[in-house]
């Protein structure tokens, strides 16, 4: 490749991140991590804040959830189980679902009477980007208790938690396992066993068998309110409102907004920077049936920012790719919106007054032309999880595809094992699927919203030395395909899987 493609790229502490105009972005993690301060993130735009016992005067009981997540599957869950906890217990229990990277440990765990962690693993056995700081904090406080010089914070405290993983990797669950053993040195009381998730199954099933204990251990204790409202503890995902962003469409003479920010910092995905990938070269000989590819990238950055981008060799560059032109007209078809590509539009999330909007995260930036928001953020090539075929079953206008969706999204027997077959064993895409029930077609934005997820960063090898080359950074991977391929949330190393 002679000419230069630019990219966006962004650097953290602990991770360098690359955005590619022509169809990547990229990020990079170091091997030792760094803790990244709370100053430097984004703070989540907080949708609808539980009312906290503390806050209000108010008695009832209250569970705290947390979630380590890198590509949404934990915040999904922990969302999930908010939902179905409030559904169980109505207005008898306070729930409280939290990035646990908003959440200041040392002063308010001891406080809690009921905490529930959903604990992603990332790389080699690490904690995700927004769960760093709260995992070096509790591995020091666990330390510090076992050579007795503090004294356990966590008595009267009871916990539960579900940690996500993959088993083919070696530090399967690393994070949920010494989050669970901390928890227990701190003088914490486990309510149920640990759960653990293996992405390389159907994690979601895995998830379902955990909550269903632990909804079962809490009813009844004191840390509800009241006995249950219904025996299942969930409700209807099919029957109950599909989160949605309200959409407003823009004038075509309307300033389109930029994808990524511009003249970022580096320091974490939030904020990226602009890079040029300048070489792109394969490894193997035409003679081989396999591909490796050679890539080397370069920061466009101040002096500033160009000094704060630090690696060593063996650091993963991660690459989020945009979906190809002609994944963008077929995603388009799907939705019905094949003559708007070129159309700008903006989201917001709903009035507070919208229960339904509490599981949105913040929305893309805007106002977008249709085809930029399908390119860099919808995940179409990941396979759905069982509320985007909810999701997807409401909107089918087919009266069998209706019930097929419905089938596929529910958790019984029949509902898992339809699953399996049909999804999971084969890994089917979520463009596969909508393709396969046409009737289906989800408003946009209940397709940002519910049905797909967010493309995330996919992380590779840095080959190069940045003593050798000051500011450059090159690669060598598998070949990346022109449509985003689907990856799980811990899909960056070795302990790696689905969170």
């Amino acid at each position: 490749m002679s000419d230069t493609a630019q990219i966006n790229v962004y650097i953290g502490l602990a991770s360098v991140f690359l955005v590619a105009v022509a169809g990547i972005i990229i990020t990079v993690r170091t091997k030792s991590r760094v803790a990244v301060p709370l100053s430097v993130r984004d703070v989540p735009i907080p949708i609808k804040k539980q009312a906290e016992p503390e806050e209000t005067g108010c008695k009832k009981p209250l569970i705290r959830i947390l979630y380590g997540t890198q590509t949404g599957t934990a915040e999904r869950f922990s969302k999930q189980l908010g939902s179905q906890l409030k559904s169980k217990f109505g207005d008898t229990t306070a729930i409280d679902v939290k990035d646990v990277e908003n959440y200041d440990a040392a002063t308010q765990i001891s406080k809690e009477k009921m905490v529930v962690f959903c604990m992603a693993t990332y790389g080699d056995g690490e904690p995700t980007d927004n769960a760093s700081n709260f995992f070096t904090w509790i591995t020091k406080e666990a330390e510090s208790v076992e050579d007795g010089s503090k004294q356990a914070c966590c008595e009267g405290v009871t916990y539960a938690v579900f940690g996500l993983g993959n088993k083919q990797y070696e530090h399967f669950n690393a994070i949920g396992k010494k989050v669970f053993k901390n928890m227990s040195t701190l003088g914490g009381r486990p309510l149920i066993p640990r759960g653990d998730g293996d992405d390389d199954a159907i994690i979601d099933d895995d998830f379902d068998k955990w909550s269903a204990l632990l909804m079962e251990a809490l009813d009844g204790t004191p840390f509800v309110g009241g006995a249950s409202l219904n025996s299942a503890g969930q409700s209807s995902s099919i029957s109950s409102p599909i989160p949605a962003y309200a959409v407003e469409t823009h004038p075509a003479h309307t300033p389109a907004a930029k994808p990524f920010p511009e003249g970022g910092s580096g320091k974490d995905v939030h904020h990226p920077m602009w890079a040029n990938i300048h070489v792109i070269r394969e490894l193997h000989t035409v003679q081989s049936d396999r591909s490796c590819l050679h890539v080397e990238i370069s920061p466009r950055a101040t002096a500033a920012a160009s000094s704060a981008l630090s690696y060593e060799t063996g650091d993963h560059i991660g690459i989020l790719a945009q979906n190809s032109a002609a994944v963008v007209a077929q995603t388009a078809a799907l939705l019905g919106l094949e003559s708007d590509l070129d159309s700008l539009f903006s989201f917001k999330i709903p009035s507070l007054g919208s229960s339904s909007s509490s599981s949105l995260p913040t929305p893309p930036p805007g106002p977008l032309p249709l085809k930029t928001i399908l390119a860099y953020f919808t995940d179409v090539f990941a396979t759905p999880h069982r509320e985007a075929l909810a999701a997807l079953a409401a909107c089918a206008t087919d009266p069998q595809q209706k019930e097929r969706l419905s089938l596929l999204a529910s958790s019984t027997p029949e509902g898992r094992a339809a699953y399996q077959e049909e999804i999971g064993k084969v890994h089917r895409s979520l463009i596969e699927v909508m393709t396969m029930y046409p009737s289906a077609k989800p408003s946009l934005g209940a397709f940002l919203g519910s049905v797909s997820p967010r493309l995330q960063p996919r992380f590779y090898s840095i080959s190069s030395s940045a003593k050798a080359v000051e500011m450059a950074l090159g690669t060598s991977t598998g070949r990346v395909m022109a449509a985003a391929a689907a990856a799980s949330e811990e899909g960056g190393g070795g302990g790696g899987g689905g969170g």
